[in-house]
């Protein structure tokens, strides 16, 4: 069983990834998104990829490119908050 301690570990480690994925998604790309329209592309294509990824059999399922793509999909999200929203 999991344990309290590995569970925070574990999200300290994913919000780290996600702020490692925004950052880079910055530097490829500096300028702010110009509309929620375009938020909700950017969004979109990458949920397309994880939902690619969730739709195949389990045993073929790569779960880092899982992992990889629902990092991307919460990346987007927030630098279309950050950049539109907030």
């Amino acid at each position: 069983m999991i344990t309290r301690e590995q569970l925070k570990e574990f999200d300290i480690q994913l919000i780290l990834e996600i702020e490692s994925e925004l950052q880079s998604a910055k530097e490829r790309f500096p300028t702010k998104l110009n509309s929620l329209h375009e938020g909700y592309a950017i969004i979109s294509e990458e949920f397309d990829e994880f939902w690619d990824e969730i739709k195949k059999k389990e045993q073929d399922r790569d779960l880092l490119k899982l992992k990889t793509e629902g990092i991307h999909v919460i990346a987007m999200m927030i630098r279309t908050l950050q950049d539109l929203v907030i």
